[in-house]
């Protein structure tokens, strides 16, 4: 990416509008991918996973929080950017917006609590919670 500089800029916390842009769904989905689950194909017997999430392990009956590969938070960018080149609009942590609204859905949330349309409900200090900013230039 090419290094700008501008005069002047803010930094701030998206609006909940903006924060839909930047989770660009794709068009008849809830998601930034296609279909409802955490993963796509990646071979015969592999998958990729998509975001960092609670998954079902159906072979146990109960939810897993390594099969993604991340216990808890992890690195921005351990998982695949979205059409936009966000990376981890869903999961990881669930992000504040300027409105108040808490979106997204973090490491905690299985991916029907995920959906982009979604409020989440975390409490105002929680670890599952975080934030992405926005770079606003005022003055080239």
């Amino acid at each position: 990416m090419e290094k700008k500089e501008h005069a002047e800029v803010i930094f701030r916390l998206p609006t909940e509008e903006e924060w839909l842009i930047f989770a660009s769904p794709i068009p008849g989905n809830n998601l930034p991918w296609h279909g409802n689950k955490p993963y796509k194909p990646k071979g015969e017997f592999d998958v990729e996973y998509m975001g960092n999430l609670k998954i079902m392990d159906y072979s146990k009956g109960s939810y897993n929080y390594i099969l993604d590969g991340a216990l808890r938070t992890h690195k921005v960018g351990q998982y695949a950017p979205n059409k936009i080149g966000l990376y981890d609009i869903i999961g990881n942590v669930a992000e504040y917006t300027s409105d108040g609204k808490i979106k997204g859905g973090s490491w905690y949330n299985t991916i029907e609590e995920c959906g982009v349309d979604l409020v989440q409900s975390f409490d105002v200090s929680d670890p599952r919670v975080g934030f992405r900013l926005v770079m606003e230039v005022i003055k080239e």
